[in-house]
């Protein structure tokens, strides 16, 4: 046999074997292109009041329903936990709401067969998510981003808004995605975003991290189908895809659409619902999620933050029975405290609002003075119908501070407010034991409780020195005016009590009411420079004391009275100039310490409505408590500091 007959021979040989490799390569490779690697991603974990903790997991390599309880594990900080159950979501809570917005690109590119088999695969896509109860919303891009349909469980709906998608110039791709998921913050529920493009972004308003940032605060996973062509730019899609939980698809040409739209479709059918007792744990901590599936595993962590008390052990043959507390009912805790704050307001109007007891006080203090009448207070306190006079009498009973009562009954004039002084720390008392209480039964934190009564007591005594200042404010304004007045009586050849009559019937409070009271004592024998003196120590400034000083020293040793007061009148305005100038300097550092203040608490608001989960470990735990009461002390040390450093003295 020769060569070449054994050739001849040998190669119907090889062209059978290099046939039946062939064969083999053409059945195999379409096997291993439907093989998609095995993934999983935890989303929505959360520990419940129940004792249960619930996780929602995506599984991606495997057809729906195909993995069973045994193919689940769960870690927390690396230990294995007990007792997790598994299911489709769709049949452990079928009536738990489910949501996809498709985002469809219509740029130019797109024009004919691209936007056309996307159209006919996406209404695949809507009609077998919405038989799996998953509700459907369109949103389209191109030169605009717009909603074109609402999320719904008819597809007839989806199908005629994909009809009515028209090609347009631009791809505003990261403009449609902020569309789709504001669309979804509307509605609660597991929530998805599916985009269909063929390109990049171009155009948009939007920023990548403004889509990742919008998708991530409406909860939602942004996955993608990818038409590649000569423009696909698929790593924005990717880092969308990776910063939400999502995947991208890519299909190689328009007749791939189909499969990548059906392989989304059994992704979001793919959810299963993770359930098992928690282990107690509280704040943050580590949760992993292991899924084997034949031969291949894959696993993802989540940070879970736990506010939930772990459960109390008791000792056998012990029943624990938990305090209800008048505040576990929302409705009983919104009736109490509105009972205690309806406590208070009326504590507040028996001391403030005028009585008849009250009105006779005040016309008896413009009558005879200001002497004569806190001589008769004790006798026919204005609070005897609105208030226990036994509290009162035991408010009095209590040591205090020597000289308590006369600097807090000063205060109380100065404000010009019908109080004694043992009332209003009666008012400060009640204040302090209402907070005290209802805190208490709110946040069971007696160091919240002692925080919060603290600060009740408190405000009153604030509020007393804003009246006193705005009076003593308005006082002063009004003052180089008066001075002016009486100035000008005494020129036209008034006297001294004929002028201040002038002044009580031409000027306006706060001056009107300290001058009749003025001229009442005079009337009652008091000497002049005794009143003036009174009238000072209940004004509390400097100024005004110069003046009755210098009302005093010349009547004594006489001299021009006239002159004298419109040199102390303009002497008065120089200095109210001057401290208009200084306010004025002092404006950007008194506008500064006011955002430095209500910053913090600002932003604590905005965290404790957007974020609740968030701060709750500050109020719920030990070492939360604390850094919320040192971060009080501190804020309430640097309000000080800034007072001092802003406040200029003229």
């Amino acid at each position: 046999m020769t060569v070449a007959t054994l050739r001849t021979q040998r190669g119907p040989l090889y062209f059978a074997a290099a046939f039946v490799l062939m064969l083999v390569g053409l059945l195999l490779v379409p096997t291993a292109q439907a093989q998609d690697a095995l993934g999983v991603t935890i989303r929505e974990p959360e520990v419940r009041e129940d004792g249960q903790t619930r996780l929602v997991v995506d599984v991606d390599g495997v057809a729906p329903g195909e993995l069973g309880e045994d193919a689940f594990s769960v870690n927390e900080e690396g230990e294995a936990v007990g007792g997790v159950t598994a299911g489709l979501a769709g049949v452990v809570a079928p009536d738990e709401a489910r949501y996809v917005m498709l985002a469809m690109d219509v740029s130019e590119s797109t024009a004919g067969a691209p936007l056309e088999t996307a159209v006919v695969a996406a209404n695949g896509f809507t009609e077998t998510v919405t038989a799996e109860g998953v509700s459907v919303g369109l949103v389209m891009f191109g030169e605009e981003a717009a909603l074109v349909r609402e999320p719904t469980l008819d597809p007839a709906e989806i199908a005629s808004g994909l009809d009515e998608l028209t090609v347009q110039d631009a791809t505003r791709l990261y403009d449609g995605v902020v569309v789709a998921a504001r669309t979804l913050t509307n509605f609660d529920g597991r929530r998805d975003i599916l985009v269909f493009t063929d390109g990049t972004d171009n155009g948009s308003e939007a920023t990548l991290d403004g889509a990742a940032d919008a998708a991530s605060l409406a909860g939602a996973s942004v996955s993608s189908v990818a038409l590649q062509t000569d423009g696909l730019d698929v790593d924005p899609l990717e880092a969308l895809a990776e910063d939400t939980g999502g995947r991208v698809v890519q299909a190689a040409g328009v007749d791939d659409l189909g499969a990548a739209f059906a392989d989304v479709a059994q992704d979001v059918n793919n959810q299963y619902i993770l359930t098992y007792p928690s282990t107690g744990r509280t704040g943050n901590f580590e949760v992993q999620v292991v899924v084997t599936a034949g031969e291949s595993t894959a696993a993802d962590s989540v940070q879970v933050l736990s506010t939930v008390a772990p459960p109390v052990s008791v000792a056998p043959n012990v029943v624990a029975v938990a305090s209800p507390g008048i505040f576990s009912s929302t409705t009983v805790g919104i009736w109490a405290v509105a009972i205690a704050a309806l406590a208070v307001a009326l504590i507040l109007w028996s001391l403030l609002v005028p009585v008849s007891d009250r009105q006779v006080v005040r016309n008896l203090e413009a009558a005879v003075g200001s002497t004569a009448a806190s001589g008769r207070r004790e006798d026919i306190s204005p609070t005897t119908a609105a208030m226990s006079r036994r509290a009162i009498e035991l408010i009095e009973r209590v040591p205090k501070p020597e000289g308590y009562d006369e600097a807090m009954q000063q205060r109380i004039d100065r404000a010009s407010w019908p109080l004694r002084s043992s009332e209003f720390t009666t008012l400060r008392v009640v204040a302090a034991l209402v907070a005290f209480g209802l805190v208490w039964a709110l946040l069971d934190s007696i160091l919240f409780a002692l925080l919060f009564a603290a600060i009740a007591w408190v405000i009153p005594n604030i509020v007393l020195g804003f009246r006193v200042r705005a009076r003593q404010s308005k006082f002063m304004e009004q003052l180089p005016d008066t001075l002016q007045l009486l100035a000008g009586s005494l020129k036209a050849g008034y006297g001294v009590l004929q002028a201040i009559d002038t002044v009580v019937k031409e000027s306006r409070e706060p001056t009107k009411s300290e001058f009749q009271r003025v001229l009442s004592e005079a009337r009652l024998g008091l000497p002049l420079e005794q009143s003036l003196e009174d009238m000072a120590d209940r004004i509390g400034t400097d100024d005004f004391r110069w003046v009755a000083v210098s009302i005093s020293i010349q009547r004594r040793v006489g001299g021009n009275l006239a002159q004298l007061l419109e040199t102390v009148a303009a002497t008065l305005r120089e200095r109210a100039a001057t401290r208009r100038q200084i306010s004025a300097l002092s404006a950007e550092g008194r506008l500064s310490a006011v955002i430095l203040t209500a910053l913090p608490f600002a932003l604590g608001a905005y965290m404790f409505l957007v974020n609740r989960e968030y701060l709750s470990p500050l109020v719920t735990t030990g070492f939360g408590q604390a850094m919320l009461v040192g971060a009080i002390i501190l804020m309430v040390i640097g309000v000080f500091w800034m007072k001092n450093l802003i406040e200029i003295d003229v």
